[in-house]
């Protein structure tokens, strides 16, 4: 079986991509972690927004795929609209809202926002080739996902050494 979302062969009993981070299809969502466990929060937010990246990739991708159209362009703009970019902006500790890797995730994040939005313009236009060129490796949704989600693990293992 291959990953819906970049092609990447996938083993018997992956549950994500090991590239991309989606969800295999078929597989049911995630539980949601035990809030109570002792996880770091910044920890449990930055694995969470890299599971959520993953999604948002399947996600538009699937709407490629289907030629679905109406698709809220400015809702996927806004880089607050998730949960991730509310924590962002609002959640995260405010003495985690400095330095280079937080400006780097957040510059990212506003970037995916960006390129999701410009794929959906293009599905909503019709333009369902240029969609899928620009989900496909290299293409300019696919390549800011993947710098997103590297500036995330980035950030993660820096906490595990802080």
């Amino acid at each position: 079986m291959y990953c819906t979302a970049c092609g990447e062969r996938l083993e018997a009993g992956d549950a994500f991509c090991a590239r991309c981070g989606a969800r295999r299809p078929g597989r049911p969502p995630a539980p949601p972690p035990d809030e109570t466990a002792d996880v770091n929060p910044l920890k449990r937010e930055l694995a969470r927004a890299v599971l959520a990246t993953g999604e948002w990739r399947l996600g538009l991708y699937q709407a490629v795929h289907e030629g679905l159209t109406g698709l809220p362009v400015e809702l996927a703009r806004r880089d607050d609209s998730c949960s991730f970019g509310q924590w962002l902006y609002h959640g995260a500790p405010r003495g985690r809202r400095k330095g280079p890797l937080y400006d780097d995730v957040r510059r990212l994040h506003a970037t995916f926002h960006e390129a999701a939005a410009a794929v959906l313009v293009q599905v909503n236009a019709g333009d369902l080739e240029g969609a899928r060129a620009a989900m496909e490796p290299g293409g300019d949704y696919e390549s800011a996902a993947a710098r997103l989600v590297l500036a995330l693990l980035t950030w993660l293992e820096s906490t595990a050494a802080g």
